[in-house]
């Protein structure tokens, strides 16, 4: 019990020698009704406020989930269409693959063609060289003859001025004679 006295245990009469404690008097019910209803109303208030505010918070979060779901799902969207991209790029690179593996191929072919050709142009300079070599062996072989030809040729005629030499040296004694003779008989 409280020590402290309140205005309610006083007597009205500030002489009266009314020792005990003062009679409590009840207040009005209805001045009970009116706290209990400020009370009551203050509860439903503060408790509609914590309920909007929950109800608010509650939308708020609703709506920051729909923008993040939404988010999300432009995200997953645009991962979908990267994804996609990314597929029609290797279907593309593995396109430009079997391309350059094709042309690797041609490629190899015409090394392997002219590689061929080069080989028979070397048999055809092979087989030239042999041409020649014959060739240049038989003009060797017939300078040889024609010079030998010629050597015979030099010779015989040598041989021929000799002769002729010599017949000139024999028939010069008496041609001289003769030459005089047959001037002589021509007539004037």
């Amino acid at each position: 019990m409280s020590i402290a006295m309140t205005a309610d245990q006083f007597s009205d009469h500030p002489g009266s020698g009314h020792a005990g404690p003062a009679p409590q008097h009840r207040a009005k019910p209805h001045h009970d009704w009116r706290i209990a209803a400020t009370i009551f109303t203050a509860v439903f208030i503060a408790l509609g406020g914590i309920f909007a505010i929950l109800e608010y918070s509650g939308r708020q979060s609703d709506k920051t989930n729909e923008n993040i779901y939404y988010r999300f799902d432009a995200v997953d969207e645009r991962l979908g269409v990267m994804d996609r991209q990314f597929q029609a790029a290797d279907k593309r690179f593995d396109g430009v693959d079997r391309r350059i593996d094709r042309l690797e191929a041609k490629v190899d072919e015409g090394f392997a063609k002219v590689d061929q050709r080069f080989e028979k142009v070397d048999e055809r300079f092979d087989k030239m060289d042999e041409r020649f070599n014959k060739l240049e062996a038989r003009f060797d072989r017939k300078f040889d003859q024609i010079e030998k030809n010629f050597d015979q040729i030099n010779e015989n005629f040598a041989q021929v001025t000799d002769v002729l030499q010599t017949l000139v040296e024999q028939k010069a004694p008496s041609g001289a004679a003769a030459s005089d003779q047959a001037r002589g008989s021509r007539p004037r």
